[in-house]
């Protein structure tokens, strides 16, 4: 069936069919049948802060820290997205999806908020698009929740180059691939990034899954 919840900040999720998550600001976000969506709130919740925390961090961080732009690469339906653009951390967001009906309900989710103005959705394969698509746009942020096979290789040689449009500072990996989240780490660290901080959720609550939530920092030139 089709689900819709709301996150907000102050109240813990209730015990009812409308997931509330812990967020800056109400966000409505609508998941359409079929599709992949994550299926723990509670779990979502602690994720979600995670990421809030560590953009919160980056912020501070970075010279002009109040005028972040973010990528988005395998956004889904935007449950990222649409909390992470209210929360006031970030200035515009693109993001990236290939799947019709996650895109859908992306741009549902992203009038409904009222983030026309401040968030992109593209209809994209997201390899294609790290290699063709960005031209000369810069982003300081990447968050990227790829499926269990890990990033593709034009997406990794984007983090690790930038483009014509400047490198990226910070990338956020969520991943629910173990074996492909050491591999893609191995690359992304071996010269160009390291591991600022990271954490586990168990998502899949019963099973050996776990979801790695990682911050990586391009490493300072010394």
């Amino acid at each position: 069936r089709n689900e819709a919840w709301n996150a907000y900040l102050s109240a813990p999720p209730p015990a009812n069919d409308t997931e509330r998550v812990q967020y800056e600001t109400d966000a409505y976000i609508f998941k359409p049948e079929g599709a992949f969506c994550h299926p723990n709130s509670n779990v979502m919740l602690e994720a979600l802060t995670w990421m809030l925390g560590r953009l919160s961090w980056i912020s501070q961080e970075t010279p002009n820290g109040n005028k972040l732009e973010m990528l988005e690469l395998y956004c889904g339906c935007g449950a990222h997205t649409i909390p992470i653009a209210k929360s006031g951390l970030v200035t515009k967001v693109t993001c990236v999806e290939l799947d019709d009906r996650l895109v859908s309900a992306c741009q549902h989710n992203i009038r409904s908020n009222g983030l026309q103005d401040l968030v992109r959705v593209i209809s994209q394969d997201a390899g294609t698009w790290a290699k063709y698509g960005r031209r000369n746009h810069h982003y300081d942020i990447l968050l990227v929740d790829p499926p269990r096979q890990g990033l593709d290789d034009d997406v990794k040689r984007l983090a690790l180059n930038g483009g014509n449009g400047g490198i990226i500072e910070d990338i956020i990996y969520i991943s629910c691939g173990r074996d492909a989240l050491v591999r893609d780490l191995k690359v992304l660290t071996q010269t160009h990034f390291e591991v600022v901080d990271c954490t586990l959720v168990d998502l899949f609550p019963g099973t050996d899954s776990v979801e790695s939530l990682v911050h990586l920092r391009r490493k300072k030139e010394r």
